[in-house]
């Protein structure tokens, strides 16, 4: 007996398939993209990374490992602090942050060179501090464009006690929890409620089951 596809369904499968496009959309705009960079003056590294939209200017940040498993040691708070760890004098209330310089060359799409400096402040996640990368001065907006983007990185100077370390460089996604980079992409934000949406997909799909096995019944 041949299959014949109702309207529901064919009005289901068009709708399953506008999900699809949204959620892979969705993954390349929320994806971080950079590469592993090794702090030596001249060194240089490139990374590409799709997008399905013109984005506003992307935020970049350098990663550096730290071994937690020597946590409150004198080695590991002298790492901490070159890495950018504040100290707290509760005489002045004042915080004093001194990471470790390090002075790099961005170029995005073979555009116009912008020199970055780390920020002397760092966070933390698991296993690494992250500090932000600024201009050193006014340069153009390192925003991506729709499609492919070339990234390159120089690094110019960087601190002796910092040198030869392989970090990770690293550019914001458009799409984010925190920050959207991008009007384009404001809508996607609608992602976060995707189980929802399959939620809908399966009851919707075992109605259209139910009703085209009652039809069937009905018609022997």
């Amino acid at each position: 007996m041949k299959f014949k596809m109702t309207l529901g369904w064919k009005i289901w499968c068009l709708v399953a398939l506008l999900f699809a496009v949204f959620m892979c959309l969705s993954v390349l705009s929320s994806s971080l993209s950079g590469t592993q960079l090794k702090l030596t003056p001249g060194q240089e590294v490139q990374w590409q990374v799709w997008r399905p939209f013109d984005t506003d200017e992307i935020p970049l940040k350098l990663g550096f490992r730290v071994d937690d498993s020597n946590y409150g040691t004198e080695k590991w708070e002298k790492r901490s602090r070159d890495l950018g760890d504040c100290d707290y004098f509760v005489k002045t209330e004042k915080r004093i942050c001194q990471g470790e310089p390090v002075i790099i060359d961005i170029v995005l799409n073979n555009g116009k060179t912008c020199r970055m400096e780390a920020m002397n402040e760092s966070s933390s996640s698991t296993n690494m501090k992250w500090r932000n990368l600024s201009p050193v001065w006014q340069c153009a907006e390192l925003a991506e464009k729709s499609g492919n983007n070339h990234w390159q990185a120089k690094v110019v100077s960087v601190s002796p006690v910092l040198t030869g370390e392989v970090v990770e460089i690293q550019a914001d996604a458009p799409l984010g929890l925190k920050e959207i980079h991008g009007s384009d992409y404001t809508w996607m934000i609608l992602v976060i409620f995707w189980p929802i949406y399959v939620g809908i997909l399966i009851l919707w799909a075992l109605v259209l089951w139910y009703i085209n096995q009652r039809k069937k019944r009905m018609q022997n």
